[in-house]
């Protein structure tokens, strides 16, 4: 019973769904506005802030709905702001490839890892058919393919 019960309420809702994806199209997917709907229909059930004496919404005949259209925005408006930040971490963490070269961090710099790692590594694309992949970590780990020169480690098709 309780199950039909919140499936006619969503069904009640289910234009919402469409009307919400149709306004942050470029945000959210369809799958996305649907879980605002149900989370707002469960935050509204679970609460039922219209069943409390003291609140205003007690008299208020259309006071579910007004809860759960409530709830589908506040959760709809959480979504965009967390996309928002996220977006925002992005910016703030891009890197170029020059600032990579000015500092140590990983163009020249030197990283220690042992042959059981590289191997296992190697075997984990091995294993999953890339065997591409692990070629090529293979022949830049093991640094035999590289002879030193004046200017630095060049490749070496000889050393194949």
């Amino acid at each position: 019973m309780r199950n039909c019960y919140f499936s006619a309420i969503i069904l009640n809702y289910w234009n919402k769904i469409y009307t919400l994806q149709a306004n942050t199209y470029l945000t959210a997917t369809l799958e996305d506005t649907y879980q605002w709907v149900v989370d707002g229909i469960l935050y509204a059930l679970e609460h039922r802030k219209w069943l409390d004496p003291k609140n205003k919404l007690y008299t208020d005949p259309d006071a579910p709905d007004k809860v759960i259209n409530r709830r589908i925005k506040c959760t709809r408006i959480n979504h965009l702001i967390s996309e928002n930040r996220y977006k925002r971490k992005l910016h703030i963490n891009l890197l170029s490839l020059d600032s990579f070269e000015d500092s140590d961090n990983m163009i020249g710099g030197t990283y220690e890892y042992s042959h059981d790692t590289i191997q296992d590594i190697v075997q984990q694309f091995c294993k999953s058919d890339d065997i591409l992949s692990s070629l090529i970590i293979d022949l830049v780990s093991d640094g035999s393919c590289f002879e030193q020169t004046e200017d630095g480690a060049e490749f070496s098709f000889d050393s194949l």
